[in-house]
């Protein structure tokens, strides 16, 4: 990945409901196409999926993040796309993981500890977002 101080990093974390069931098989296609593509396109960031919803975090240039947030809004595999986060950070938070998956099993190793009360992606912010894969990170 490229290191250009003068661009704007952008971000944008949100969360989604799948369209339809999502197996094992449609996942690894997902981070399979994510991973080659955000190589080209210098993004970065996670992806957890819960399965009720996912929840992505992506960082990178400002008309790609543009574009990717314009794509998967228009996208009919995602329902009830809401926006947690947008805007220019003063750097990234995952710049060597062209696309993090973070799993069920791991998922659900640390949500307990950091979310007692339960998790509630709709209902949460971006400091618990990153909290949270962060925490994952270490267990990962």
């Amino acid at each position: 990945m490229e290191n250009n101080i003068d661009k704007k990093i952008n971000r944008w974390l949100y969360v989604s409901q799948p369209a339809q069931n999502v197996d094992f098989n449609s996942i690894q296609r997902i981070l399979t196409i994510s991973h080659r593509k955000n190589i080209e396109r210098n993004i970065s960031g996670a992806l957890i999926y819960d399965h009720k919803h996912f929840i992505q975090y992506l960082e990178g240039d400002e008309a790609m993040i543009d574009t990717l947030r314009e794509k998967i809004q228009s996208n009919p595999n995602h329902h009830e796309i809401h926006t947690i986060a947008f805007g220019e950070i003063p750097q990234r938070h995952f710049k060597n993981w062209t696309m993090s998956y973070i799993s069920y099993a791991m998922y659900n190793q640390v949500i307990p500890n950091l979310c007692p009360e339960g998790f509630h992606p709709y209902e949460t912010d971006e400091k618990k977002i990153l909290e949270i894969i962060k925490a994952i990170q270490t267990v990962a």
